[in-house]
């Protein structure tokens, strides 16, 4: 086969699709599923399963090419994440005689790289490194698992799917490496997704060897064969009834779990936030969480505001009622005008605001300094931050808007959200100039351990409370 750089064809992944591929996969890790539980990890939004993209594109190739001979291995990275609704394209070159590259873009970026090697001599017989016997796991929700859990597991993750629909799903790339590797291959996202790591994983990429297929198996066997504490690796090595080889995974941090009131009662003073009546925009999870545990336990009262995450506002208001404190949550939308919103109804009833409507703040650009999403983070740091103010300023009112130290510094990818940072903390110079009564607070707070801070080092990271807590000291007191 002769191709150099073939663009080959383009798609939008839906949620029906991420339905029908996590039914046919067996993988339903909730990062692929679930809006409110994705917004709780780096990606922010359901995103598209690694190998559902991976098989989309082999076919794709399959389709174009139906010459070329079966591969011995398949090596692939996956990049990025790859979100509901993005584009992504995919080509074809040649690397060599015999070696292929595969990659999928999306807005000139890469988000995966699959390197074909084709056979010339024919598939190896397979080896015996990963036993064909063994427990065998399967689970209708992931495993959350510890490291030390993880470090030993082994099994068999049956196939979810029969190969007569894994055949009609994926007609031509079956036809190519045959059915029963397209299915062990579905099987390796399972593994990945709902067993090891399982829930709070991340599929980095594998290195796959076709080789003679054996009988059917049950399923696809799987081993830990390595782990590394400090980065949450993990390599597993697997095999099915076609291929052997390994993956390469992550273990996610989990969601990062506010203190909770009782914990709290240890450091904050009794009634020193009494007389305070709080309006807690983006207070549903996070530094708006701990803020609003903080005013309580301090004898002040609370209304949070949530956009999505109506069932974690309303754990924030059970958890403040069942320790006798004072709360309530309403809906807010940092992208809609105030006045159509329940926020309205406030005005003149709140001495305090704190603001920590946030978007996800990575994304994805091939450019050097990524300014797509200025309007965004605008949006959210800047207009929409004006907006609850203006609303709610009837009288004396003290705000927090926590600005952020990427205002100073911050690597290029961050610019657009560092310039909207600043933009709030000049619109706060002058509300505390120019209205009457209207104190404004903007810190630039350190990276603090949160939700979008979740796939990267916290342990040196400052403690949030004995961050916010000064800050709402000095807001009481103003």
């Amino acid at each position: 086969m002769e191709t150099t750089d073939q663009f080959l064809a383009s798609r939008i992944f839906t949620p029906a699709d991420q339905e029908w591929f996590a039914a046919f996969s067996g993988d339903c890790n909730p990062i692929h599923l679930d809006s409110i539980a994705a917004r709780r990890t780096l990606a922010g939004v359901p995103v598209v399963h690694g190998l559902h993209n991976m098989l989309w594109a082999l076919n794709t190739v399959a389709a174009a090419h139906p010459e070329m001979p079966i591969p011995t291995s398949l090596r692939a990275s996956f990049n990025q994440f790859v979100s509901l609704g993005e584009t992504v394209s995919v080509r074809l070159s040649s690397v060599d005689a015999n070696q292929l590259r595969v990659s999928v873009t999306t807005n000139g970026l890469s988000v995966m790289t699959v390197s074909v090697l084709l056979s010339v001599e024919g598939l190896r017989e397979p080896s015996s490194d990963v036993p064909a016997n063994g427990k065998s796991i399967s689970v209708s929700a992931p495993l959350d698992l510890s490291m030390n859990e993880m470090a030993s597991l082994s099994g068999i993750v049956p196939y979810a799917t029969d190969f007569s629909i894994v055949q009609s799903a994926f007609r031509d790339v079956s036809r190519w490496l045959g059915v029963a590797r397209v299915a062990d291959l579905a099987g390796c996202t399972r593994i990945v997704g709902m067993v090891c790591p399982g829930l709070h994983s991340i599929f980095n990429g594998l290195n796959i060897q076709l080789t003679q297929q054996r009988s059917r198996r049950a399923g696809v066997s799987f081993r830990v064969a390595s782990t590394d504490e400090r980065f949450r690796r993990l390599v597993l090595d697997v095999a099915g009834t076609g291929i052997q080889g390994t993956l390469t995974t992550t273990a996610r941090q989990p969601p990062v779990a506010q203190p909770s009131i009782k914990d709290l009662a240890a450091v904050v003073r009794h009634g020193e936030f009494a007389n305070q009546t709080a309006m807690i925009v983006g207070g549903s999870r996070g530094l708006g969480e701990l803020t609003a545990k903080m005013i309580v336990v301090g004898g002040g009262r609370v209304v949070i505001t949530y956009a999505q995450g109506v069932a974690d506002a309303k754990r924030v208001v059970d958890e403040i009622a069942d320790a006798e404190g004072l709360a309530e949550a309403i809906p807010h939308d940092a992208t809609l005008p105030c006045a159509t919103q329940p926020i309205a109804s406030y005005a003149g009833h709140i001495t305090n605001l704190y603001y920590f409507a946030t978007p996800q703040i990575g994304g994805k650009s091939s450019d050097v300094i990524d300014l797509s999403r200025l309007p965004v983070f605008l949006q959210f740091y800047a207009y929409g931050f004006y907006d609850v103010s203006k609303t709610l300023a009837r009288g004396k009112l003290v705000v927090l808007y926590p600005s952020s130290v990427f205002v100073r510094e911050c690597a290029p990818k961050f610019i657009a959200y560092a310039m909207a940072k600043a933009a709030g903390e000049l619109l706060s110079a002058e509300m505390t100039r120019s209205w009457r009564g209207v104190k404004v607070l903007s810190p630039r707070l350190p990276p603090l351990p949160t939700d979008q801070t979740a796939g990267f080092a916290t342990t040196n990271l400052d403690s949030p409370v004995n961050v916010m807590l000064p800050l709402l000291r000095c807001a009481h007191t103003m």
